[in-house]
């Protein structure tokens, strides 16, 4: 390389003179790419030990750390002994607490309750074990940016600004800012920064002159930071993965404190280390300048990684657990309202162990780590469900009997009165009983549907009762299962396989495949002809690369239905199934067309073989559409055609995410599909008009280098149940009410039958 003349070094100071360059140091977290938790735990004790260590000798040196589940706790464990001293940095604000988390998760891969969850009880604990903590600014390292109601959440935790990076390729790509205000949807604005934390991480920059070493700084670190920022405030946020302070990856030593010196002697301008509380502070100085953004900032997420373990997932979890805990704390409040034994289990308590599931990198758990959080998630999802349950069989024993028959309570856990469906089981201890009927408390008649198991004289044993009702918000209804004295008429499933119809829905079938859903009352036909059919599952084998495990697309296995019948067919609901394979992969799918609501619920069930790929269940599309998503608290557009693909997130192109449902609309009429819980992935085709939803995805698993000692949870194999619908309305997710009954789909009514003998209640 050739020496840098002094016009070229005069040229280059030109261009930075009037910056003000903050190197801010900091390591990432990044449990558990490459290492076991033990591992990273010694390893960030360590690295605070050295940060404590330096700044006893260099008081002008900065540190930040972010989170108290991956870094702090570790250390607080293993040094007591230094606590003070870490917290007597944090007041003179040498080091900062950004920004004061749990965890460190992505924002669109865990429910928009545990996202506020992480920065309420992580703010609350900082506070406390920190007392004059600088908590201003939010950092979430290594994570995608996340949806447009972020700005009115972070701002309402008591947060000024926001620091993140990824998609740093397809933001830059697109030409967006990299410090700006973000515009929520509520009309919040947050001031942003955008980048990596991987400046200065390397001996790259280091010549054998300053003049040689200026120019690499400033060509590597500072112009491809300062492009595209229209602040005069250039944070340099430097480290990696899991760094020591000072020193590279693989433990070189970085001359920071010579090149900070050196920068301010020779007249390069002003440079200095800062924490992100000081950085932000100087960058609003500048905020009136900074233009705004509004609208989603990324909509693809990491493009190919829905669907990893399936069933046994992290991700699927954690989004199980936040409505479990929801639905525990509503119902805890009300029975304190009403002076119940409210179960005495910590639900704070609970949050902070869904939280230690939520690290952004547990795809990558060795095997016992993801066995340990794995265990912890089950813990928290059934003893949530435990204090709902008791509370609910407390309410419902304290019925007053208005009614002959055994009464149940639904329960109603959203903030809306909704018209469904409610299903319960029950058990009947003697034999005799033939048939059954559902009425209200006043008498009337309600269409139920059941599936029983006899005794062998044909009475009943158990059954499953379904049957039609409505609920006033946060609340319940009474109902009552009674005697019937005649058995019911109809036996064998009469349906025809080749049909499914109600007064709002046709759907057709062409040897299992759905080929047609007919809305008689907008008289459309939603699905595309010769395109496969709607809800075809297509398995994606793909050509693995290394642990990011995003290979390109080498053939696409076709689905074989093998059998076809009719397993329900009452006034509730049909349901047609369909059984086959796709190559070593087992398959079986239902369709059911409720006759008492305007959805269609979808099963999957893949006896997964393993390999390396995905599945997909496909929805073409017969009209011109827009598509929307749900995030969290609010919907977005989406709209594949106008995202720059091919970055290291998006090598899978046509990718978005959705949180809980998507819908396609004309403005007219429109469909909307309710995707299967915690998946979130979802592809369309533009070309084809083709919407798709990844359910499962399977990696072979490697037999070399350190992914050889990781979860084998990831190879998928063995059954994984998906369930998912379709709604078709009229207008768009607006005129549908898609939000309710979008949420209302994975959060059924609450049915809990009376078990008290005694009559006397003081519950309506």
């Amino acid at each position: 390389m050739e020496r840098p003349t002094m016009s070229n070094i005069a040229s280059l100071r030109a261009q930075v003179t009037d910056l003000t360059i903050l190197i801010i140091p900091y390591s990432h977290s990044d449990w558990a790419w490459t290492y076991t938790r033990a591992w990273h735990e010694e390893r960030y004790t360590l690295v605070f030990n050295e940060v404590l260590d330096i700044l006893r000798d260099h008081p002008e040196y900065r540190w930040f750390f972010d989170t108290e589940n991956e870094q702090l706790a570790p250390f607080r464990r293993r040094c007591p002994e230094r606590m003070e001293e870490l917290k007597q940095r944090v007041r003179e604000g040498k080091i900062g607490v950004s920004g004061g988390t749990v965890t460190n998760p992505h924002p669109h891969r865990i429910g928009g309750e545990t996202f506020i969850r992480n920065l309420v009880l992580g703010r609350r604990y900082f506070q406390r074990a920190f007392p004059g903590a600088d908590l201003s600014v939010l950092t979430l390292n290594d994570i995608i940016v996340g949806y447009t109601q972020l700005p009115q959440l972070i701002r309402k935790a008591g947060y000024r600004a926001y620091r993140f990076w990824r998609p740093e390729e397809a933001m830059d790509a697109k030409g967006l800012p990299r410090t700006f205000h973000w515009e929520g949807l509520d009309g919040t604005t947050l001031l942003c920064s955008r980048g990596s934390y991987g400046g200065l991480h390397s001996t790259r920059w280091v010549r054998d002159t300053w003049e040689e070493t200026f120019e690499q700084v400033i060509q590597t670190e500072i112009l491809p930071r300062s492009r595209l920022d229209p602040s005069h405030v250039i944070g340099v946020f430097q480290g990696s993965d899991d760094a020591r302070p000072l020193r590279t990856g693989n433990e070189q030593p970085l001359p920071l404190f010579e090149l900070v010196q050196e920068w301010n002697r020779r007249g390069m301008g002003a440079m200095r280390f800062a924490t992100p509380a000081e950085y932000v502070r100087e960058l609003e100085k500048e905020a009136d300048h900074l233009p705004t953004l509004s609208g989603p900032l990324d909509t693809v997420g990491w493009s190919y990684w829905y669907g990893q373990i399936g069933n046994e997932s992290l991700r699927e979890g954690r989004v199980k657990d936040d409505i479990a805990l929801v639905q525990a704390e509503i119902l805890s409040r009300i029975g304190a309202a009403m002076e119940m034994a409210v179960p005495s289990a910590d639900i704070e308590a609970l949050w902070w162990d869904l939280l230690r599931t939520c690290p952004h990198a547990t795809l990558w758990l060795f095997e016992e780590d993801y066995e340990e959080l794995l265990r912890v998630s089950k813990r928290v999802g059934f003893e949530a469900r435990a204090i709902s349950q008791t509370i609910l069989e407390d309410m419902a024993d304290r019925i007053s009997l208005k009614s002959e028959g055994k009464p149940i309570l639904v329960f109603n856990p959203l903030s809306w009165a909704r018209q469904d469906v409610a299903s319960v089981h029950l058990t009947f201890p003697m034999r005799g009983k033939r048939s059954l009927e559902v009425r209200t408390p006043d008498g009337h008649l309600l269409p139920h549907q059941m599936v029983a198991e006899p005794y062998e004289n044909g009475t009943l044993k158990e059954a499953d009762l379904w049957f039609p009702t409505d609920v006033p918000a946060v609340g319940y209804r009474t109902f009552y299962v009674t005697d019937h004295e005649f058995p019911p008429t109809s036996t064998p499933f009469h349906g025809d396989p080749s049909r499914l119809e109600n007064e709002a829905l046709r759907l057709s079938f062409e040897e299992g495949h759905l080929i047609s859903i007919f809305d008689k009352g907008t008289k459309t036909e939603h699905i595309a002809r010769g395109k496969g059919g709607a809800n075809t599952l297509r398995f994606y084998v793909i050509e693995d690369t290394g642990p990011y495990h995003y290979g390109p697309v080498k053939d696409i296995v076709e689905p074989v239905v093998e059998h076809v019948e009719i397993v329900a067919d009452g006034p509730i609901f049909s349901t047609l199934r369909t059984s086959g394979h796709l190559g070593d992969h087992g398959v079986v799918q239902d369709v059911t067309l409720h006759h008492t609501l305007q959805r269609i619920d979808l099963r999957t069930e893949i006896q997964c073989a393993g390999g390396d790929g995905f599945f997909r269940v496909h929805f073409p599309l017969s009209y011109p559409g827009r598509l929307s998503a749900h995030i969290p608290f609010g919907v977005e557009d989406r709209d594949v055609t106008r995202e720059p693909y091919g970055s290291l997130e998006r090598r899978r192109e046509n990718v978005f995410y959705a949180s809980e449902w998507v819908d396609y609309s004309d403005g007219q009429k429109g469909l909307t599909l309710i995707g299967a819980l915690g998946v979130q992935g979802f592809h369309f085709d533009p070309d084809h008009r083709i919407l798709s939803h990844t359910l499962l995805k399977a990696i072979r698993h490697p037999q070399q280098d350190w992914e050889r000692f990781e979860t084998r949870r990831r190879e998928a194999k063995g059954k994984h149940v998906f369930h998912y619908a379709l709604i078709p309305h009229r207008g768009d997710w607006r005129d549908g009410d898609i939000a309710r009954m979008g949420t209302a789909f994975h959060r059924p009514l609450r049915t809990v039958p009376r078990v008290r003998w005694s009559r006397d209640g003081d519950l309506p």
